[in-house]
């Protein structure tokens, strides 16, 4: 007797149906608010257009490139909002979801491309959300903060390296020294007790996604040290341990059962050997189509870590709060049911 049967896509067709149904009048997916600066706008419209982008209608599609090209800024990066500085990040992501939808080629990114260089630190080969302090202390007072040096916000992370490797390569930098850097880099942070972590996001889930994404899926995958591939070999055991016995992966700060950390922790498993988990991933999808909503989405589980400025280490803030120096849940859930559509639409490919 055979595993159960489950109805994919017509889950597929609902989801994307929601995430339709919630793009804004200008053409972006609004998610994650934070309580000063407000919803996330340029970075969840790019990461949903890279991610699903080809499941959308083209009408769709073309009004959300659109408002990315319009809120370019003058130095050719993009922000979380209208109201951040220009971020690392944030231009690595739109740069992907611009080049892989076809809308702009390598040439009319080019600036975009200097944007990303300049955010790589020299000594690690990390990159670092942001490089300007003057614009984030021009930020922080607008925004009420007290002075700060921004030491932690400028830190080198391995989601923004590993998503600025992606779209440096998409631009045409594989195999240059910079990529070069950039993977010894994420090669340093690796744990074979907690995997690669992440400054802004908790737990290993959405980290080891973009690095997998990097190292798994480019045009022209990058040869792995004797370290990288064995930290791949990991990633199947591991994962599947993670696993609970309903066929969900935990929220890393709820301890609860998580819709965004289960469809991360799918993909992980779909791009290093789909094969040899197809049970584990086989039940991760039955439980995430046991938990779709009515509307077609599901509940908000993406949890954006955003700590102090200065805190360097935020794995070691006791009390986090909604806020600047806490956790920020995508309510709106379109980070999440996109994480999930692209997880189910890859099972089914």
């Amino acid at each position: 007797m055979g595993p159960p049967k489950i109805d994919i896509p017509t889950s597929v067709r609902r989801a994307t149906e929601f995430l339709l149904s919630r793009q804004d009048p200008t053409g972006y997916w609004l998610d994650f608010c934070t309580p000063k600066a407000g919803w996330g706008r340029d970075w969840p419209t790019g990461y949903i257009i890279a991610l699903v982008g080809s499941a959308l209608p083209e009408v769709v599609l073309e009004t959300a490139i659109s408002a990315l090209l319009d809120c370019r800024r003058p130095d050719a990066g993009w922000a979380y909002n209208g109201i951040f500085p220009s971020d690392c990040d944030s231009t690595a992501i739109c740069v992907i979801a611009l080049l892989a939808s076809g809308a702009c080629s390598r040439q009319e990114l080019a600036s975009s491309l200097k944007f990303l260089l300049r955010h790589q630190d020299p000594l690690t080969g990390g990159f670092r959300a942001f490089i300007d302090r003057d614009a984030l202390q021009e930020y922080g007072a607008r925004m009420g903060y007290k002075p700060s040096l921004f030491e932690g916000w400028c830190k080198p992370c391995v989601s923004v390296t590993a998503v600025a490797l992606r779209a440096l390569g998409l631009l045409g930098l594989e195999g240059h020294a910079t990529h070069k850097k950039g993977l010894d880099f994420l090669e340093h942070e690796y744990s074979s007790e907690r995997g690669w972590s992440c400054y802004w996001w908790a737990g290993e889930f959405y980290p080891t996604y973009q690095v997998l994404e990097l190292l798994l899926r480019g045009s022209r995958k990058p040869s792995l040290t004797d370290n990288l591939a064995n930290a791949l070999c990991q990633i199947v055991d591991r994962f599947s341990a993670l696993q609970t016995a309903d066929g969900c992966w935990l929220n890393t700060v709820t301890a609860r059962p998580c819709v965004f950390s289960t469809a991360m922790a799918m993909r992980c498993l779909q791009l290093v050997d789909q094969h040899a988990a197809h049970e584990v991933v086989f039940a991760g999808a039955a439980w995430l189509l046991a938990h779709q909503q009515t509307d077609g989405g599901w509940a908000p589980s993406a949890v954006l870590r955003i700590p102090f400025p200065d805190a360097v280490n935020p794995e070691n803030v006791v009390h986090c709060r909604a806020g600047l120096d806490g956790l920020n849940e995508d309510a709106n859930r379109l980070f999440s049911t996109a994480t999930v559509l692209a997880a189910l639409r890859h099972y089914i490919a």
